[in-house]
């Protein structure tokens, strides 16, 4: 039996982390695929291949342990800490593994927020709306809509990051206001009595 890289589903919490799991399983079940013991003190399963798929919740210094995982999905990306994803990415320096971040926005700071809007970014971006879900009940959704603040349901059915409540001016409003070619401070301008 090979060895191949584990596949790391991380989630906010160990609720969280074993609600992806039982998606993942079920997927596998209804692949026919044969479920083997998880890792050692790890929610999950192996393969036959040996493939390890784990589940784990945002805890920086759990998820150290493991190195080289094949892929890393973070369930709600927008809600997950700094420290974890300081934590995640230099385990994929070595297997060059793949990084997926999922999730609804949560406002306009974070490291989901601030990769979505990098400039030369290396990620590769999908958004979709609700009415490409058929799944989805539209009159539901109007429902929604009506009983829902509009910043919230714009956040939260139509992927839109909105300013937070004490926020004046949203950071994108902000950013168009950069000028390359203006100098905030003069340096030979000096305040009388300043060195």
């Amino acid at each position: 039996m090979s060895y191949d890289p584990p596949v790391m589903l991380v989630s906010a919490s160990s609720r969280q982390s074993g609600q992806i799991m039982e998606k993942v399983r079920k997927m596998a079940r209804s692949l026919n695929l044969e479920f083997l013991p998880p890792p050692p003190k790890c929610d999950g399963f192996s393969l036959a291949n040996g493939a390890e798929i784990v589940a784990l919740s945002d805890n920086e210094k759990t998820i150290r342990c493991f190195s080289a995982p094949r892929m890393i999905v973070v369930d709600e990306a927008a809600f997950a800490s700094e420290a974890v994803f300081k934590a995640l990415e230099p385990m994929l320096l070595v297997s060059n593994g793949t990084f997926i971040l999922l999730s609804t926005p949560s406002g306009q700071t974070g490291y989901f927020y601030d990769q979505w809007h990098a400039e030369d970014s290396p990620w590769t971006k999908l958004k979709s709306s609700l009415e490409c879900f058929p799944r989805v009940n539209l009159a539901a959704i109007e429902a929604t809509r009506k009983t829902t603040a509009k910043d919230v349901f714009a956040q939260e059915f139509e992927c839109k990051f909105v300013a937070s409540g004490g926020q004046i001016i949203s950071l994108e409003t902000l950013r168009k206001c950069y000028r390359d070619d203006f100098e905030l401070f003069d340096p030979e301008y000096h305040l009388e009595g300043m060195d």
